[in-house]
């Protein structure tokens, strides 16, 4: 397929650089986790990923790594959300896999923080530094007891969905077709983007 420079602006270039247009998608067959595209894409040079890691190498034990951390995933939430917001992103199906890969696999951790902050508060309470209430009756407002029941419900429904949805989500997206334009190898793509850098040179 030839390769269509009308296509692409610098958000396009600058995806086609990063990702190669999907050419280096990775298998996924029946004996493949789905979770291996999010975890083949993290291994790779990834600075915002490293930065992570090293932080939760160095030790996050106090109540403000707590919080911090807990801040910082909301964050990046919300930035995935703008990331995605792109028209350039993702530029095949198969990104959009690894994307959804990655996603499924923090609904999990997500799930696997709500429990453990269950577990949290109730080692707070056999501390004896907060009462730990029956639950709630019928038209009552809802109380601690109601709210660490409440944590381990979201997360096991989470958990639920992933399991039922991740598998045939990720592996429908990268088993779609596309018919996005990729170089056949890597010198074509350094041929491709010269000519695309020539291009927006001229078009200066």
């Amino acid at each position: 397929m030839p390769l269509r420079l009308d296509l692409f602006h610098q958000n396009g270039l600058e995806a086609f650089l990063r990702f190669g247009g999907g050419a280096g998608a990775v298998g996924l067959d029946d004996n493949t986790p789905w979770s291996d595209l999010y975890e083949r894409a993290a291994d790779e040079q990834n600075d915002l990923v490293s930065e992570v890691r090293t932080a939760v190498e160095y030790g996050m034990s106090d109540p403000e790594d707590s919080v911090e951390i807990a801040c910082a995933s909301a964050e990046t939430a919300e930035a995935c959300v703008r990331a995605l917001s792109s028209p350039w992103s993702p530029y095949t199906p198969q990104d959009a896999a690894t994307v959804a890969s990655a996603l499924f696999v923090q609904l999990q951790q997500n799930a696997d923080a709500l429990q453990e902050l269950r577990q949290a508060v109730g080692r707070i309470a056999e501390r004896g530094e907060v009462g730990l209430p029956a639950p709630a009756g019928a038209g009552q407002p809802a109380n601690l007891s109601d709210a660490l029941e409440t944590l381990s419900a979201v997360s096991d429904t989470i958990h639920g969905l992933v399991a039922r949805h991740a598998s045939t989500t990720v592996r429908a997206l990268h088993a779609a077709p596309s018919s996005a334009p990729v170089p056949p190898d890597a010198h074509q793509t350094v041929v491709t983007v010269a000519a695309l850098l020539a291009e927006q040179h001229e078009g200066r």
